[in-house]
């Protein structure tokens, strides 16, 4: 996501960011089960290796805002080569929450931002645009003195960088929507 630096650095924003590539909310690009951990066993490690005894010390930092863009991975078929499962949405949804809840737990004030993916295209996109917003929801009710939850839907677009990812030209594009959206969170 190297649009992120980028929007950051335009805002004039201090920021870290978690990212490890081909991974989901519950299931890993190509892979299934124990075969390829999700964001929330590897995020809390420093390293993002799930066994991995080294912890990130969340008293380092605070955010006023926490961004997560989840569900490209999730709902990705693979190559084609390992079969998987059904994508299950009630699952996503539940594990997104309990992603959430870690991430309150840790930075009880936050805003939290859910970012669609540009990658996820057709019924796919429509099926992430509904459980993100099923997911703010729930936030919401689940937190109801906090901020609320808010979130940026991009348009889906066909990448042409490596791996079917976005090259700089579509970073930059991607960069140019973000960085609004950010602009009015932080202002």
């Amino acid at each position: 996501m190297a649009y992120g630096p980028r929007v950051a650095t335009e805002l004039g924003l201090r920021f870290i960011i978690s990212s490890v590539s081909g991974i989901g909310i519950y299931r890993t690009w190509n892979k299934e089960g124990e075969d390829g951990p999700s964001m929330p066993m590897v995020c809390e490690h420093t390293d993002f290796q799930y066994k991995s005894p080294r912890k990130w010390d969340f008293n380092t930092y605070s955010t006023e805002v926490v961004s997560i863009a989840l569900g490209t991975n999730d709902l990705s078929i693979g190559d084609g080569r390992i079969p998987r499962t059904k994508f299950d949405s009630t699952l996503f949804v539940h594990q997104y929450m309990a992603f959430i809840t870690s991430i309150k737990m840790h930075y009880p004030k936050t805003q939290i931002a859910l970012l669609s993916s540009p990658l996820v295209n057709g019924e796919n996109n429509e099926l992430l645009r509904r459980m993100l917003l099923r997911i703010k929801a729930l936030a919401d009710g689940l937190y109801p003195n906090d901020k609320k939850v808010v979130y940026h839907f991009f348009e889906p677009m066909m990448a042409h960088g490596c791996s079917g990812h976005p090259n700089v030209e579509e970073q930059e594009k991607l960069a140019n929507k973000l960085t609004p959206f950010f602009r009015e969170l932080v202002k």
